[in-house]
């Protein structure tokens, strides 16, 4: 492809290449009449003279140019210079997202994936209300410059949903790896299709890469449109269950089946994060859901009055009429609620009291490190795990040191230098006694103890994340079951004593 850098498009310098695409290349470039920077795409020398290809190009700039949104780019002119069709959009001064994940070492967390997806979402929401299906979205599609904020780029695959002038039947475009199965096929796509490859996108920051990957671009293809969403959760224990949810309901393969709409999306997302954007977001599904329920409930009642007024009104078939209530009744009513009373206030005082020195199944020791919660956002019952082959220990973490008929839990004694910095029970879905530690080490280190009334004990090494969160710290050193069985119970402690709903 040839380099135009240096040379002068339509009043613009062009300085160097930025990216090159199938349709043509984008160059950093200088306004020489208001001296400031650009970025001009221009249409690649081979396809200017197909006026599909130069149609679409310039449907491109007519796409961007007709929305204005905080996390779109913007275009600020476009033209044609001796052949060579070029139009100028806004200097973004950043990283693309398929940059920083490529250069992090790590997936990103929950909370800062979820503030990517949410901008992206707020920009794909003007774009959907134009009519527009961007068709392939992708990290490297998006911006994120030096105040986090993200910015939505490329749209020389979008397509108009009012325009079918440009759509060849059975072409087949996008990117394999973020291509939603109808795209595969060659289907009508419509904004479902976004949602799917925006659930590629939140899959990819949460593990480092994207689900349906394979050896090459027609086995991608074919992963998309026969094989299961891999778990997210399997990959990462720690995060919460209704992550999973969202990504199954996003990139479920039958498009009729699949989360429909931006609002949607953000109404499923409030369940993960509460921002500001995504309640503005779900607004609208919000009020439609409430809106639709309130109908049906009058269309039952009405259905029920109708019925009712078609029957003759006779004095067999007309309900009794109220009788107010004797004195005799009122005073069998206080009586019983006297006697209730007093039960509660005998209990309350022959109650027994727990010794001052051991805690009570909902008391926690005080602890600086870990302050109970006040008020979760999200009151969420976290899964249980089966802990019934506690007793059958496969790994050098796990011990057994209770007795099979020992009627309570007990934890090992604390070694010389350690601290136990949280007690809690409870009763597992068996009723079997359950006593979770948290314990501290003399080196600053963490452990988890877990004790089942009957079946046996585990411990496992813990760590607090970038969010002060308790994560299982080596989680590949527990079998599935076990590890199943800390996470969620470390779950439980996020939730009820770090006031935090997300693991």
């Amino acid at each position: 492809m040839q380099d135009h850098s240096g040379s002068i498009l339509g009043g613009f310098l062009l300085k160097k290449t930025l990216g090159s695409g199938g349709m043509g290349s984008v160059y950093l470039a200088e306004d020489t009449s208001l001296k400031r920077p650009v970025a001009v795409k221009l249409l690649a020398a081979n396809l200017a003279s197909d006026p599909i290809f130069v149609e679409r190009f310039l449907r491109e700039a007519r796409s961007i140019a007709a929305i204005r949104h905080p996390n779109l780019m913007h275009i600020y002119t476009v033209g044609e210079d001796t052949g060579t069709h070029f139009f100028v959009m806004e200097y973004i001064e950043g990283k693309t997202l398929g940059q920083i994940l490529g250069a992090r070492k790590q997936p990103l967390n929950l909370s800062s994936a979820l503030r990517v997806i949410e901008q992206i979402m707020d920009a794909l929401k003007k774009v959907h209300e134009a009519g527009i299906i961007h068709r392939d979205l992708k990290p490297g599609n998006i911006m994120i410059d030096s105040d986090q904020r993200a910015i939505l780029v490329d749209f020389g695959l979008s397509k108009d949903t009012t325009d079918e002038g440009l759509t060849q039947s059975g072409m087949i475009l996008g990117t394999p790896d973020y291509m939603a199965p109808e795209q595969i096929e060659a289907a009508p796509v419509d904004t479902c299709t976004d949602i799917y490859a925006l659930g590629i996108i939140l899959y990819e920051m949460l593990t480092g890469r994207t689900p349906f990957h394979q050896r090459s671009a027609i086995m991608t293809m074919r992963s998309h449109c026969e094989d299961p969403i891999p778990s997210v959760l399997e990959k990462r224990p720690e995060l919460p269950p209704e992550v999973e949810l969202v990504l199954q309901k996003m990139l479920t393969k039958d498009p009729q089946k699949r989360i429909a709409s931006i609002e949607e999306l953000a109404a499923n997302l409030l369940s993960l994060h509460r921002s500001a954007t995504l309640k503005r977001l779900a607004g609208g599904f919000l009020k439609t859901e409430t809106l639709q329920s309130t109908m049906t409930v009058h269309a039952n009642t009405d259905a029920a009055a109708i019925k009712a007024s078609s029957h003759k009104n006779t004095g067999a078939n007309r309900p009794p009429l109220p009788q107010p209530d004797s004195p005799n009744k009122n005073n069998r009513l206080l009586l019983a609620a006297a006697g209730v009373i007093i039960l509660l206030l005998v209990w309350l005082i022959l109650k027994p009291k727990p010794a001052a020195n051991q805690p009570t199944q909902n008391q926690t020791t005080p602890s600086t490190d870990l302050p109970v919660a006040t008020d979760p956002i999200v009151e969420t019952k976290p899964e249980e795990p089966d802990a019934s082959d506690l007793s059958q220990p496969d790994d050098s973490s796990v011990t057994n040191n209770l007795p099979t008929k020992t009627p309570t839990n007990q934890l090992p004694k604390l070694a010389e230098g350690e601290t136990a910095l949280l007690n809690h029970s409870h009763l597992d879905p068996e009723g079997k006694q359950r006593q979770i530690r948290i314990v501290k080490s003399a080196d600053g280190s963490l452990r988890i103890d877990i004790a089942v009334e009957g079946k046996g004990t585990i411990s496992a090494p813990i760590r607090k994340n970038t969010d002060g969160l308790l994560i299982l710290k080596n989680p590949l050193q527990l079998d599935l079951k076990r590890r199943k069985l800390v996470a969620n119970m470390l779950r439980i402690i996020n939730r009820q004593f770090l006031g935090n709903n997300r693991p």
